[in-house]
This record gives structure tokens, C-alpha cells and sequence, in this order.
């Protein structure tokens, strides 16, 4: 079985009035249904890893395991607005 830095995945960002979910895979991750800004915003894409104990455990850089320099390998990016909010 591949891993998963292997594989072709689909990662999923469903921005609404009332809530942001997370998916990868057509899985759920994650929804926010506070603080949702509906201003113009821009989408960033990296490949972030960090240093020194700070932030998610899973983006550490563990000396001897994690490969640097890394890839990020982006096939595609879709972006639209429901057709109910689409203005004329």
C-alpha cells in the first residue's frame, strides 16, 4: 500500500455564511461555524514544516525521518460560488 505522501488525495474547503468544513478524501475533518469572515480573502498553498516544538505535532521536524529539502506537488485548483450567490 502506498503512503499516504504518496497517493493522490482531494483536499476540500466548503466556505459558507455560516460554517467552513475540512475534507480530504470526501472525509470531514473539521468545521468552524464561528468567526466566519465573509470578506474577499485569498487562498495560500505551502508545504509547511516547523521547528522548534511549535505548532500541529504531525508538521515537526523529526531529525533522521523528515525528508528536507520536500515537494509539494499541486495537480489542480478549483474555486466557485454557488449559483444561488453568483452575482448578475
Amino acid at each position: 500500500m502506498a503512503s499516504y505522501a504518496q497517493s493522490v488525495h482531494v483536499y476540500e474547503l466548503d466556505w459558507r455564511s455560516d460554517r467552513i468544513s475540512v475534507s480530504v478524501d470526501g472525509v470531514l475533518l473539521y468545521t468552524a461555524t464561528s468567526g466566519i469572515t465573509l470578506g474577499p480573502m485569498q487562498l495560500l498553498l505551502n508545504l509547511n514544516v516547523e521547528a522548534g516544538g511549535n505548532g500541529w505535532a504531525s508538521n515537526q521536524i523529526i531529525p533522521g525521518v523528515t525528508q528536507l529539502p520536500s515537494t509539494l506537488l499541486i495537480d489542480k485548483v478549483e474555486a466557485w460560488t454557488p449559483a444561488l450567490t453568483c452575482p448578475n
